[in-house]
């Protein structure tokens, strides 16, 4: 264990990962991967026998897009892709972006109609009036 964080982390830091309590850096997994030789994928795999996680609202829906978004910004800061790479990234990014936009919408749509708000159109409250 302290030979694959040497430099970098301590034991402890790596018994963590492993254990799943904590993530490493996209530059600490790269060195763990050249230490093992193992393929990033043997690391980063999902357990397909897990349950999803289940979200339970708009609210964590924008906060995992955000997060999503600051990941693929900071990848796509990295030297070394290709340029499809990065027009790729770039696109998934506007995706992120628009759906960040759509969710909070819908969610501002939805108290709005909860609370009766009808002046959302004020053309149309004056019309009312």
């Amino acid at each position: 264990m302290a030979a694959l964080g040497e430099g970098l982390v301590s034991r402890a830091a790596i018994h963590l990962i492993e254990n799943g309590k904590s993530k490493p850096s996209m530059g600490l997994l790269q060195t763990i991967v050249a230490r093992t030789g193992k393929p990033i994928e043997y690391f980063i795999a999902t357990n397909v026998t897990a349950q999803p996680r289940r979200v339970s609202s708009e609210v964590d829906v924008v906060d995992h897009l955000h997060a999503a978004e600051r990941g693929l910004s900071r990848l796509l800061r990295q030297v070394g892709l290709t340029r499809a790479e990065r027009e790729g990234g770039e696109l998934l990014l506007l995706s992120l972006r628009q759906g960040i936009r759509f969710v909070s919408t819908v969610r501002l749509e939805k108290a709005r109609a909860g609370r009766g708000d009808r002046h959302r159109n004020p053309a149309r409250a004056a019309n009312s009036a």
